[in-house]
């Protein structure tokens, strides 16, 4: 018997919101809530990712990008002691079409 099967956190939902407060700007935010896993036990979550970008020109976009603002760290899989963490971050990008 796999002991990972059904091993599903009782709640799950994300809230992503999209603006365009002026041409060629966004700002993309996303809220998820995962709650505990039962087996192996792993605690409960909240994550807030927020990005803006900016359409430099039609071939390029620069954004900067911050994952997991309110938390400086949570693991979302497998017992501890190995257990991975995922930490906050802020990322700069550059994202170029040719």
């Amino acid at each position: 018997r796999n002991p990972q099967l059904s091993n599903d956190p009782r709640e799950h939902w994300m809230l992503r919101s999209l603006l365009t407060p002026w041409n060629n700007h966004e700002i993309d935010t996303m809220v998820r809530r995962v709650g505990e896993l039962p087996n192996p036990i792993v605690p409960a979550y909240t994550a807030v990712d927020v990005r803006y970008a900016w359409r430099v020109r039609n071939d390029l976009e620069m954004s900067v990008v911050g994952q997991n603002l309110f938390d400086k760290r949570h693991p979302e899989f497998n017992a501890l002691p190995g257990r991975s963490e995922f930490e906050r971050g802020v990322f700069l990008r550059a994202k170029w079409w040719h």
